[in-house]
């Protein structure tokens, strides 16, 4: 079983680097956060990756999936979720950007 700890940690980290727009005032402050946590972040191990779709794994059970949605305003931008894992069951927080990654995301098991 996952340390709860552990867990909240993960959760805060992929809460704070979900799918965001800033504006120009805060986007410097929140570039120096986000670059901080992104270094955290990408020390998972990447264990899948497509055009669409990357996944880390962060701890035994814990994933991270990174999609990306391309906007106007700030070009492609990465949007972070979870899958926690337990035994057959798995627990999705925040899907990915659109509906093809989902799907994407959701078939990997059978793959």
């Amino acid at each position: 079983m996952i340390k709860e700890a552990q867990f909240q940690l993960v959760f805060l980290l992929l809460t704070l680097l979900s799918c965001q727009t800033n504006t120009n005032q805060q986007s410097q402050a929140q570039d120096s956060a986000n670059s901080a946590i992104h270094k955290i972040a990408i020390s998972g191990l990447p264990v899948y990756e497509s055009e669409n779709l990357s996944i880390n794994k962060i701890s035994d059970h814990v994933y991270q999936h990174i999609s990306y949605l391309n906007t106007e305003s700030f070009g492609k931008v990465a949007c972070n979720g979870m899958v926690v894992i337990n035994g057959q069951e798995a627990l999705m927080f925040d899907t990915p950007s659109d509906d093809a990654s989902s799907q994407e995301l959701i078939d990997l098991p059978d793959r």
